[in-house]
């Protein structure tokens, strides 16, 4: 009884209570959309009955393709990479805006502009993330990037707002796969992380 009484206690069964609350309304309105969005893929395919369509390959093994690039919003070209500029510039703004702040050391990784052999040879920058056309969903997250050669450039993680309503109808103007260049994933892991034996045994190049 003195235990069911403890503070912790109450507010974790509280905490389990309203989550079993929400968790069952989440649950009837995930079976509605569910019914609808069912509805609305069947009229899609009645209106683009002339089209290719693919299956819904969620969380199953597959392939796309793409092209790296950027996109046009609001007039403005976004470019189709970020690079260890843009980022300490952010760094630096930390003390204003939360979502900015970082552990030092990548601000001095980033700063020191000692990038090596993971430079873009083209550009003499660390390009750190890149765009491309791919349709990113579900299941897509930790995706190897390959180029046309079949070397690794990069790993799909997220998508940009504008995919956001890839599920239901892609964009090709604006909806762009987010992937992390793979040359900032062994920069951070050789220089921050010390993984001399990962990069080796993975044939790092």
């Amino acid at each position: 009884k003195k235990f069911l009484k403890d503070p912790g206690v109450v507010v974790g069964e509280e905490l389990i209570k309203a989550y079993k609350d929400v968790q069952t309304k989440a649950l009837q309105l995930y079976g509605e959309i569910k019914a609808e969005e069912k509805k609305l893929t069947e009229a899609k395919i009645q209106m683009e009955m002339d089209l290719p369509h693919y299956s819904d390959a969620n969380f199953t093994m597959r392939l796309s393709y793409g092209q790296v690039g950027g996109y046009m919003i609001g007039g403005f070209n976004s470019g189709y990479y970020t690079t260890a500029e843009s980022i300490v510039k952010k760094f630096k703004q930390a003390d204003k805006i939360a979502d900015y702040k970082a552990e030092p050391i990548m601000l001095s990784l980033l700063s020191s502009n000692d990038f090596g052999k993971y430079a873009d040879k083209t550009s003499g920058k660390m390009q750190l993330c890149f765009l491309t056309n791919n349709d990113i969903t579900g299941g897509n997250s930790g995706s190897p990037m390959f180029n046309g050669k079949g070397e690794l450039i990069g790993l799909a993680f997220d998508g940009n707002w504008d995919s956001l309503s890839s599920d239901i109808n892609f964009d090709r103007e604006l909806a762009r796969c987010i992937g992390v260049d793979i040359r900032f994933v062994l920069f951070m892991m050789d220089k921050w992380g010390h993984a001399d034996r990962l990069i080796k045994e993975i044939n790092a190049k």
